[in-house]
């Protein structure tokens, strides 16, 4: 089978190899992030989560990868601008041990608070 450049499987395949990229070289206490609104608890967040700009399921993803490197009681603030983000984040805390404590848009970008569970 001969494909083009165009073609809709090499393009699905690159965005598929880039968002394995993206998991495999993801750091996340490499970024930095200033929120103006004051969150409740905001001194006790241990890890903030820039992923601006990533679209589903990336947001969600890299929020698991920080999460697994986490304790229990820990706090994770994660900034998006995935409007897909506000129930994808929702539905995992409400099916994992993790807690939502606070989520709240801000400038363009939603935000979420976890509190790592057990």
């Amino acid at each position: 089978m001969n494909f083009s450049i165009s073609s809709p499987y090499i393009v699905e395949l690159k965005l598929q190899l880039r968002a394995y990229c993206d998991l495999l070289t993801f750091d996340p206490f490499r970024f930095e992030l200033t929120v103006s609104r004051n969150v409740s608890g905001m001194a006790e967040i241990d890890v903030v989560l820039d992923v601006v700009g990533l679209s589903c399921p990336m947001p969600l993803l890299k929020a698991k990868q920080a999460l697994n490197k986490m304790t229990a009681g820990q706090q994770l603030l994660v900034k998006t601008t995935d409007p897909g983000s506000v129930r994808d984040f929702k539905s995992f805390t409400d099916l994992s041990s993790n807690q939502l404590l606070e989520n709240f848009e801000e400038d363009g970008c939603y935000c979420y608070l976890i509190l790592k569970g057990d």
